[in-house]
């Protein structure tokens, strides 16, 4: 997959952001490499340089379209799953779903733990978990619609309040 400055892109384990740039690097005396150099949406001052012949494995991909936001914020509106309450079983289903790098499955797993925490509290663990997909989420939906990842963030709390909250 070939991007351009200015692609909105995904980042799999960095989150959403804008390819700002395509450097090379000089990787022995004989060869060099070059990368794209992604300015994530959740930090300013943060870049993430990525491989441009190995973005296939790191997962990078295109940001959502911003017609999908809306059946991305579906899920967060269906029916929750129980979660194991087996600790070590719980996280690395979560760590599964997080890492994916697929806003579905990150909302799934806001869905879930928002859920699970109206319960019981979630662990520190778990509320880690919640965060990250969270803000993984949000990043994208901020490209997407082209607002602020507080706005996103405050969109899809109130949307899991809304339907949780009773």
């Amino acid at each position: 997959m070939v991007f351009r400055v200015g692609d909105k892109v995904v980042h799999p384990s960095h989150g959403a952001g804008v390819i700002c740039g395509i450097e090379t690097h000089a990787v022995t005396t004989d060869s060099a490499s070059s990368y794209y150099v992604i300015s994530l949406m959740a930090a300013t001052t943060r870049r993430v340089l990525v491989p441009v012949n190995n973005v296939v494995n790191i997962g990078l991909r295109s940001a959502m379209a911003r017609n999908k936001t809306g059946e991305v914020l579906e899920v967060l509106d269906s029916r929750p799953i129980s979660l194991s309450n087996n600790f070590t079983e719980r996280q690395a289903h979560l760590s599964q779903h997080v890492r994916s790098g697929n806003p579905r499955e990150w909302a799934e797993v806001l869905r879930n733990l928002f859920w699970r925490g109206q319960k019981k509290k979630l662990s520190a663990t778990d509320q880690e978990y919640y965060n990250r997909a969270r803000d993984m989420l949000a990043g994208e939906i901020a490209l997407a619609e082209g607002c602020t990842i507080d706005q996103a963030v405050k969109q899809i709390e109130a949307r899991l309040r809304a339907r949780f909250d009773s």
